[in-house]
């Protein structure tokens, strides 16, 4: 047996062990930089943020090429004035990918503009970049109530009508510049939003279903989404039926009895009644929207009598049908 052929073989074999057993260990890659960075709900963005909480939620995403690792996220805080305050603070490792929740180590201040960044590193110690830099500025003033007005239905007065549309103009109040939209809702509406235009003003149409007194609540919002008081603005919806009075109830068949029509539409100037199937009459409106007109029933019970009136610019109101009745058992001059 060759000794020596043996020896050689087996230390050949010894040689490529190593080899094999160094290819086994992946490398370990870089955590992805965290992102987006978001302050109080906004995502942040080039232009920077306005906030309008001096302790506003900060959130992140964080990833890694490496299946199930565990990371960590620094964060860097600071005022863009005074880099040299810089803040850091670590938050609670989550697993990859996930999400992160954090906020502020301490009470930011009103009015400061402040730079954020992040970065990740694993448990094997590797780090991402710093995210890009986020900027924000603390903002809680909170904006004025807002103003209210509407042609068509003037504050604490009387007008339109149920199915009749009216136009509301919102504007800030107190100076505000930074009014970003407008919260309302109303009698028979719920809560709605109207986009402020550039001027911090918005206008928009609500059409009263009924009448009687109508209440809309306005809210401004600015660009941190800080609320204003409310501003209630009350009006009342004219009922545009004419209404119909009977002043003399107690008159018996074949005498004449008094009526009163009065509508509470502005610029009423005439009513038109039909009674008993007769022909159509027109009467002129007073100055106060009544009209007086004098009728004679014909038969007991039920003398049906149609009313409508009308506006100077034409507008004519719903038909009211009613009846004049005069009891079976009363006789003319009102005795039973």
């Amino acid at each position: 047996m060759n000794h020596r052929a043996l020896t050689v073989a087996t230390a050949t074999a010894l040689l490529v062990l190593p080899a094999s057993a160094a290819s086994a260990a992946p490398a370990n890659h870089r955590p992805d930089t965290p992102a987006p960075l978001t302050v109080g709900g906004f995502t942040c963005t080039p232009a920077g943020l306005w906030i309008g909480s001096t302790a506003p939620r900060i959130t992140t995403q964080v990833t890694d090429p490496d299946a199930g690792d565990t990371l960590t996220t620094e964060f860097a805080l600071w005022p863009v004035s005074r880099p040299h305050q810089r803040a850091k603070w670590t938050a609670a490792a989550v697993p990859a990918p996930g999400s992160v929740f954090t906020a502020p180590p301490s009470t930011l201040a009103d009015g400061v503009r402040y730079g954020l960044s992040a970065r990740t590193a694993d448990a094997a110690g590797a780090r991402s970049a710093w995210s890009p830099v986020c900027t924000f500025t603390i903002d809680t003033r909170v904006p004025h109530a807002p103003v209210v007005t509407s042609p068509d239905y003037p504050e604490n007065q009387a007008g339109g009508g149920p199915g009749v549309p009216g136009t509301f103009t919102f504007a800030p109040a107190g100076g505000d510049t930074d009014v970003l939209k407008y919260r309302y809702s109303g009698s028979g509406i719920g809560l709605q939003e109207v986009a402020a235009g550039a001027d911090g003003r918005a206008t928009v149409e609500i059409t009263p279903t009924f009448y009687g007194t109508f209440q809309l609540t306005v809210e401004a919002v600015d660009r941190t989404l800080n609320r204003s008081p409310e501003t209630t603005y009350e009006f009342s919806v004219i009922d545009p039926e004419p209404r119909v009075i009977d002043l003399g109830p107690g008159e018996g068949v074949g005498e004449p009895r008094e009526i009163r029509f009065f509508s509470a539409v502005p610029g009423t100037v005439s009513f038109t009644y039909q009674f008993n199937d007769g022909p159509a009459v027109t009467v002129p409106a007073g100055a106060d929207g009544s009209a007086y007109v004098t009728l004679t029933p014909d038969r007991p019970g039920s003398n049906p009598l149609v009313v409508t009136s009308r506006t100077a610019s034409g507008v004519v109101s719903p038909e009211v049908r009613t009846d004049v009745y005069v009891w079976a058992s009363v006789l003319p001059g009102g005795v039973r």
